[in-house]
């Protein structure tokens, strides 16, 4: 019987396991990527989610159940840990049904967070990464779990994940050597300080990024109104319809609850100063 091994975190308060084959890369990579969350002892009671990934010729199986539907799929070697992300997620939106999950990273400084939303190649984790490179503490690059504590105010949870790049970014950002690449994405392990890890933070400003990526331009961070804010994050909520009015309403409460600011980009230097400045203000 082929070995196999179990690997086992926190995740938003749910026990995940990650069952593995006897594959020494597959383990660096998710050792590497979900090194930051909470581990469990393999003592602990049954994981709330449980994935199953094997080994073929040209790639990974990757398998479990999510709610009362068994889903299977198979990934390329390169795109492993996306395929294994692209499971875990919707199964922690059932398992955490009263959360909004957003399409964002979110840095912290002291005890309040600040949320960068934008599409896909915006530039959020390029900018994340600039960011906790400096004095700012990472929480995600690509997952914001959103709620509102006894008081009202909107909280948000840590994914922290190893920072996943699509390209390597320029000078002074340079990535450490402990980087891994996948062949398709670099992922940086990352290590949030313990006094953080599992708690939700206040949301104190969100962040709507725009890249332009034409030299010479100007960075530039501009406030919007709580109904422009609220069109540019609806389109970002990966579970709205699990929302009372189609999310809707969480979206608005949100949007209205916190500062918000658009974030027209330049280089990477100089956009991370404008941002660093807005988010001190």
């Amino acid at each position: 019987m082929a070995v196999r091994i179990d690997y086992r975190f926190e995740c938003l308060d749910v026990c995940v396991n990650l069952s593995l084959p006897d594959d020494t890369r597959l383990q660096s990579l998710i050792s590497s990527n979900f090194g930051a969350f909470k581990a469990i002892a393999e003592s602990a009671a049954p994981c709330e989610i449980d994935i199953s990934i094997d080994c073929d010729d040209d790639g990974f199986d990757v398998s479990g159940r999510i709610g009362s539907v068994t889903e299977s799929f198979h990934v390329s070697s390169e795109h492993i840990l996306y395929g294994v992300e692209s499971f875990l997620v919707p199964a922690l939106q059932l398992a955490r049904p009263k959360m909004m999950f957003l399409h964002g990273a979110v840095v912290a400084c002291g005890d309040q967070a600040f949320l960068i939303v934008g599409e896909s190649g915006a530039g959020k984790s390029t900018l994340t990464w600039a960011l906790a490179s400096g004095d700012f503490d990472y929480l995600s690059d690509e997952l914001a779990p959103v709620s509102f504590d006894e008081a009202g105010s909107p909280m948000v949870m840590d994914y922290p994940h190893a920072i996943c790049l699509k390209s390597l970014p320029e000078e002074p950002f340079c990535v450490p050597e402990t980087t891994l690449y996948t062949g398709a994405t670099w992922h940086i392990p990352v290590k949030p300080p313990e006094s953080r890890s599992g708690f939700p933070s206040r949301i104190k400003k969100i962040f709507f990024i725009n890249h332009r990526g034409h030299s010479g331009t100007e960075a530039r961070v501009t406030e919007l109104t709580a109904s422009d804010a609220a069109f540019k994050l609806y389109p970002n909520v990966l579970n709205a319809l699990a929302h009372e009015n189609q999310g809707l309403s969480m979206v608005r409460r949100l949007s209205e609850s916190v500062a918000c600011y658009n974030i027209l980009s330049a280089d990477l230097e100089q956009t991370s100063k404008v941002v660093a400045r807005a988010i001190h203000e």
